[in-house]
């Protein structure tokens, strides 16, 4: 294992718990003890993507949880972390291919036929 790796995996953990608000890869290098460049290129050669992507995708990801929880796409942009509700649609459409008020009727439409 290369000695980058238990940092990445602290970079990792601190994304996943923090990802609500504003992180930069200053930050994160910050964290871990590195330069912000040798940070993100370590992070993309460990984690296979660079660090933001890494953090939209736990935003997106927890965006659906919260969608299929009722919550509405303004207040999922707001609670995941987008500075706004249309870079989270942007995003959101992007990733799963529908924007997030249509994925919210689609899987409200999936679970209304399964009872």
């Amino acid at each position: 294992m290369k000695r980058s790796a238990p940092r990445t995996q602290k970079a990792v953990q601190l994304i996943q718990q923090h990802f609500r608000r504003p992180l930069d890869v200053a930050e994160l290098a910050g964290a871990v003890a590195m330069s912000p460049s040798h940070f993100a290129h370590t992070f993309r050669e460990v984690a296979g993507l660079v660090p933001m992507h890494f953090l939209r995708i736990t935003r997106l990801d927890e965006a659906r949880v919260l969608l299929a929880g009722g919550r509405r796409p303004g207040e999922v942009a707001a609670l995941t972390g987008f500075d706004s509700a249309a870079h989270f649609t942007r995003e959101f459409k992007r990733r799963y291919g529908a924007p997030p008020a249509q994925y919210a009727r689609q899987l409200a439409s999936q679970q209304a036929q399964s009872i």
